[in-house]
């Protein structure tokens, strides 16, 4: 097949992909989250959105499984098949992107959660904890210092 041929295919796939994705997915995902079709499901059954995912992607890679062996009886052609493997396989980037959102957020909360606290202090306002010690220490240091002439 020729290049040109075979991107013009792609682009054509790739459109019939995204109308199967606009039109099944709000069947099973409504239309506030998109994968929400994942997430309803491994809660109810204790896995997790991904877990769910592979589940529904390898019904369709079994069909495409079943065809190359020959054995394929459907009245879905493979070809709607393979379009579906393709949404599934955006799907999972979604849920992919969702949870590297999840891990960076809590990652930025627990650097947060070691950065020194603010407190009031009677003798010097406002400083981090910890800090009180640091500045005793200076003092006490500039004190020795100046004792001994520098």
């Amino acid at each position: 097949m020729k290049e040109e041929k075979f991107y013009k295919l792609v682009d054509e796939f790739h459109k019939e992909c995204m109308d199967i994705m606009h039109t099944k997915g709000q069947a099973y995902s409504g239309t506030e989250d998109k994968l929400g079709n994942f997430k309803r499901v491994a809660k109810n059954l204790s896995l997790t959105p991904e877990q769910v995912w592979y589940v529904y992607f390898s019904k369709h890679l079994d069909a495409l499984s079943a065809y190359l062996r020959g054995e394929y009886v459907d009245s879905e052609p493979i070809m709607g098949r393979i379009k579906d493997l393709i949404n599934y396989l955006y799907l999972f980037m979604g849920l992919y992107e969702e949870q590297e959102q999840e891990k960076a957020e809590k990652d930025f909360d627990a650097k947060l959660r070691l950065l020194p606290k603010r407190v009031d202090t009677e003798d010097s306002g406002d400083m981090f904890e910890g800090q009180d010690a640091i500045k005793k220490e200076s003092k006490e240091g500039d004190k020795e210092e100046s004792k001994e002439g520098y």
